[in-house]
């Protein structure tokens, strides 16, 4: 099973896109939320990514 990971905004779409060439499973927090979640709390935005992986 190749390897999942949630990544905020901070990580950029290069960083998303260079895992995914590598085999990753990877969940943008843009893919998830509208506006990269920036009207959503932190602790929403994580549990939610918990929840998933």
């Amino acid at each position: 099973m190749p390897p999942e990971s949630f990544l905020d905004r901070n990580l950029g779409r290069r960083v998303a896109e260079g895992l995914r060439a590598r085999g990753w499973i990877v969940h943008r927090i843009g893919d998830v939320f509208p506006d990269d979640a920036q009207d959503i709390a932190a602790e929403d935005w994580i549990a939610h990514s918990l929840d998933q992986l």
